[in-house]
């Protein structure tokens, strides 16, 4: 059974998925664990906070041959360390974002096993029924081929009594001759 089998398959995919929805669910935000994937895609935020830094850090350095004064620096470190405020944020809410995309994902695997299982089991039930069917018609051809086996058996046994009876109803008799042996002249 085919349907069998794939419905097993379904309920067991439904169990794990329904597990590891369940598992997120119940994680609290800030400690869901980060995944290597959503560990690199975070990072390219930090990266960009890095080269940010980076540039700082250059236009600092060409900044102090020229005389600037380090009081001078002041507005731009302040700059730099609000630019460093909000990238953090945006990371937080990057983590955040990619933390509640992990759930509905999950949620998202869940219901379509849960609705691939369901469909399965109408299939393997229709297939049920449908071999019932066919197991109900077997045996009733069956029961009518013995039935018409033995009718005609019994037509062949009743046969040469009803030849009988037709000669008897008509009034012929059929009168048979048999050679007995030879007849010899005296």
């Amino acid at each position: 059974m085919e349907y069998a089998q794939q419905a097993a398959r379904a309920e067991i995919d439904t169990m794990r998925l329904n597990t590891a929805y369940a598992g997120l669910r119940e994680i609290k935000p800030a400690d869901f664990p980060i995944t290597p994937e959503m560990r690199l895609f975070i990072e390219q935020d930090r990266r960009s906070r890095a080269c940010v830094s980076g540039d700082w850090h250059r236009n600092s350095n060409r900044m102090r041959p020229t005389g600037l004064q380090p009081a001078g620096h002041r507005p731009i470190q302040e700059r730099l360390k609000l630019i460093d405020q909000k990238l953090a944020t945006l990371v937080a809410q990057r983590e955040e974002e990619l933390r509640r995309s992990q759930v509905e994902s999950a949620h998202q695997a869940y219901r379509i096993a849960l609705q691939t299982r369901e469909m399965l089991h109408e299939k393997l039930d229709q297939a049920k029924e449908s071999q019932r069917d066919l197991d109900t018609k077997l045996a009733r051809f069956g029961s009518m081929d013995n039935r018409q086996r033995l009718l005609e058996k019994q037509y062949e046994e009743l046969w040469p009594h009803v030849k009988k009876l037709q000669m008897l109803a008509t009034g012929q008799e059929t009168v048979r001759i048999y050679q007995m042996g030879q007849a010899i002249p005296r």
